[in-house]
């Protein structure tokens, strides 16, 4: 495999803990102790191929069983990102084409009044039957609405 060198987020990585060590003093980090009880040379179990890889293989032979062998040039072999846009937000990126007119005149159906909204109108005309009050709400010179105050009603 080629190697390209340092990745570009490293090298970015590397020089921004200088300048904040230059600001803020060494960092210094704890060192392995060698005669700690970190397990070494385990064995790691081998399941296969993976599931996905192995959907992909057989998807690339259905393909070119049906179109013919997918034949890349040895200069095409390895396609890597080199260097990564920093300043570049990847899920931000795409911008969709905005129509050239929104979509008018067209028909929203009426299912009438809400029934939260019904059952409010209903419960407050029932509250100022039982409290002989008629509320009239109002706005203010802002053309907000005015929260009235509490006020303490007793039945008659």
């Amino acid at each position: 495999m080629p190697h390209f060198g340092e990745d570009y987020e490293i090298r970015a990585t590397k020089e921004h803990l200088a300048q904040q060590e230059a600001v803020l003093g060494k960092w210094d980090y704890p060192k392995a102790d060698p005669d700690d009880d970190i397990k070494r040379n385990y064995p790691v179990p081998n399941f296969g191929i993976d599931k996905d890889i192995r959907d992909s293989l057989a998807s690339l032979k259905s393909q070119e069983s049906a179109k013919g062998n997918w034949n890349l040039s040895p200069d095409n072999y390895y396609q890597l990102q080199t260097e990564a846009e920093m300043h570049r937000e990847p899920l931000l990126s795409w911008n969709p084409t905005p129509p050239k007119t929104f979509k008018m005149n067209y028909f929203v159906p009426n299912f009438g009044e809400d029934h939260d909204i019904t059952s409010s109108k209903a419960n407050e005309a029932s509250a100022g039957e039982k409290l002989k009050h008629t509320w009239t709400p109002t706005k203010d010179e802002d053309g907000e609405w005015e929260v009235p105050e509490f006020k303490e009603f007793r039945l008659p």
